[in-house]
């Protein structure tokens, strides 16, 4: 008889939502949960062990939903926050930063802080 396990796992991603209109520069910051559960099962009778492909969900979400952009009102894609930590202290470069990538000491998570 096959033995089964689950693992769920909780983490909160930041991510940006700009606004690609011409001439609009809107944006929003919204942090995310993302809940990823993996199966596996255990054979005996072949003595091997075999993992499902995970789930992953966005706040209960099968997709990172859309948000509207708060100047012109127009649908916005998110993209998630890439951080990386280094000894550049974060500051207001950080907090009001509009792209997806960061590169100081909070490695991420201060990152587009002034639009959430």
């Amino acid at each position: 008889m096959r033995e089964y396990t689950t693992t769920e796992t909780k983490t909160v991603k930041r991510f940006l939502f700009r606004c690609n209109r011409k001439g609009c520069k809107g944006i929003i910051a919204r942090d995310i949960v993302i809940h990823i559960v993996e199966e596996r099962y255990y054979d005996p009778a072949t003595n091997q062990s075999h993992r499902f492909a995970p789930r992953k969900t966005y706040d209960g979400n099968q997709t990172v939903q859309h948000e509207h952009c708060p100047e012109c009102g127009r649908e916005t894609y998110g993209t998630p926050v890439k951080g990386y930590k280094t000894d550049h202290v974060c500051d207001a470069r950080c907090t009001s930063a509009k792209g997806q990538d960061c590169e100081c000491s909070c490695g991420g998570q201060n990152h587009g802080q002034a639009y959430l």
